[in-house]
């Protein structure tokens, strides 16, 4: 299932405040024979975790909505696949979004080459938009 542009890429951070959500996210992972780690616990240093987020994952797939889960994270989804991206870390962001969502993402949409609805990720679209970013950082 791997392509030889993904070999570099072996653990997957699966980031979403409900643990159901990472546990939706990693099905895909896993069926990638990609390892899922789950960002289980609150992260409240948001510049301590961005620094040291290429030791933990060698990519991102992050849901947008990181907040509703009060203190499970500083920064919703786009903002955070958008801060990967700049650090040369693959990253989707997989999200439900109507109009409130498409205006906050839009802010960050130049460092976000993947964008998937709920219903569109599914381990081809999760290989494909991995392979989207490595190609843009190529």
């Amino acid at each position: 299932m791997r392509t030889n542009l993904l070999q570099t890429i072996r653990k997957v951070g699966v980031i979403d405040d409900y643990a159901d959500g990472r546990e939706t996210l990693a099905y895909m992972v896993e069926d990638a024979s990609l390892e899922p780690i789950f960002q289980n616990d609150a992260v409240t240093d948001l510049q301590a975790y961005l620094s040291s987020i290429g030791q933990l994952f060698d990519a991102v797939v992050t849901d947008h909505h990181l907040r509703k889960v009060k203190s499970y994270f500083p920064i919703d989804g786009a903002e955070l696949a958008s801060h990967c991206y700049q650090r040369k870390i693959p990253s989707l962001l997989v999200t439900r979004y109507e109009q409130p969502e498409i205006l906050e993402i839009r802010k960050f949409r130049e460092n976000l080459p993947v964008v998937l609805a709920p219903d569109e990720y599914n381990v081809d679209s999760l290989i494909l938009g991995l392979e989207k970013c490595m190609n843009e950082f190529n």
